[in-house]
């Protein structure tokens, strides 16, 4: 019994200490992640087009990768001086492929039309502001894949996570 109350006594020491001096982790700074920008663009060249126009544009990526249905990560603005950020993350069924054509070839649904028109609303709704509007494109499956006999698709996903 006595025991146990020193150990009560002990945590309560520990998570007071804690709550007295919370350890917080340093902030990323949009700063490394502009370091990005050249060797993305120089994937995007080296894949070709429409990838390696979008590169000769002056688009800004963090991320591109080809494979599969693709990953990008496009930023629009200012990032390493923007006080506010605004990312857009397109549903299930969205691809490289669509990025700037839209799903089904809509116009409408393709992620960077739609990051391009929340850029000019957080622009239009305070000019002053210095915001960043960005766009991902991810493959479906990056989060978990069920690993039982009825997935069709898991082979190329688990090349994908190795």
């Amino acid at each position: 019994m006595r025991r146990r109350g020193a150990s009560r006594v002990a945590m309560a020491a520990l998570l007071g200490v804690n709550l007295v001096l919370p350890t917080r982790p340093e902030p990323a700074t949009a700063a490394g992640f502009v370091e990005a920008y050249p060797v993305t663009a120089a994937a995007m060249r080296a894949a070709g087009p429409p990838y390696a126009d979008w590169a000769a544009d002056g688009r800004r990526f963090l991320l591109f990768d080809e494979r599969g249905d693709g990953r990008a990560v496009e930023v629009l603005g200012d990032l390493a001086d923007a006080d506010r950020i605004a990312v857009l993350v397109p549903g299930v069924g969205s691809t490289l492929a669509d990025f700037d054509r839209g799903l089904g070839g809509v116009a409408r649904r393709a992620p960077a039309v739609q990051a391009g028109q929340l850029y000019r609303e957080l622009r239009a709704s305070d000019p002053a502001a210095r915001v960043a509007a960005g766009h991902v494109v991810r493959r479906a499956h990056d989060h978990s894949v069920p690993d039982h006999p009825g997935y069709a698709d898991r082979e190329p996903v688990r090349r994908w996570q190795a």
